[in-house]
């Protein structure tokens, strides 16, 4: 592993570590506010991003990348299209001020097993769609869903969405063996599972 250090005038400094293909494992930046469409696309070595001023994503972040396992994006307010699409490895996930999600937000994400997303407010269509391993799910301001939330998911125990107001919406947690749709009719969501 090699360990780089570039220092930012009037800035922070970046820190990068290459593995011995010289292939990014590890990128932290405290510049960075917004990334356009296709940031690191194709990447597939990096294990650990820390973007802590970043607030927005466009579309196709990091979207082929099945290595990350550990991203602190904790200012970060919005997020479109396919957001870490492909990866299936993400454990430790911080969004803590994230309040808008795109479609095949983790699509084929299948390690991430409680997640929290105090802020969210709204997701697009195929939210963790193919994730079956996810347990708990607490994001208190969520109010709307596309199509296909949490479609493949049967081992959640755990859901808070109190403010969730579409709740007619194909798919939302179809596998789901346990899931009562007559329990779900009030604004208590976390009675949805029993």
């Amino acid at each position: 592993e090699k360990k780089i250090k570039i220092k930012v005038k009037n800035g922070e400094d970046i820190e990068i570590e290459l593995n011995e293909n010289n292939e990014f494992i590890k990128l932290t930046n405290s510049n960075i506010e917004k990334v356009g469409h296709c940031f690191l696309y194709f990447n597939n070595s990096l294990q650990v991003l820390n973007l802590p001023k970043l607030q927005k994503v466009e579309a196709d972040f990091l979207c082929y990348n099945k290595s990350l396992k550990k991203l602190n994006l904790s200012n970060l307010q919005e997020i479109r299209d396919n957001f870490l699409c492909w990866n299936n490895s993400l454990q430790e996930l911080t969004l803590s001020s994230l309040q808008e999600v795109g479609d095949y937000f983790l699509f084929r994400n299948n390690s991430l097993q409680e997640l929290t997303l105090p802020s969210l407010q709204k997701t697009g269509y195929g939210f963790l769609y193919w994730n079956n391993s996810l347990q708990k799910l607490n994001c208190p301001n969520l109010q709307e869903v596309e199509d296909k939330f949490l479609k493949y998911n049967t081992s959640l125990q755990e859901l808070n969405c109190p403010n969730l107001k579409n709740k007619k919406i194909d798919g939302f947690l179809e596998s789901h063996p346990k899931f009562n749709k007559d329990n779900f009719k009030d604004n208590n969501i976390r009675s949805g599972i029993k």
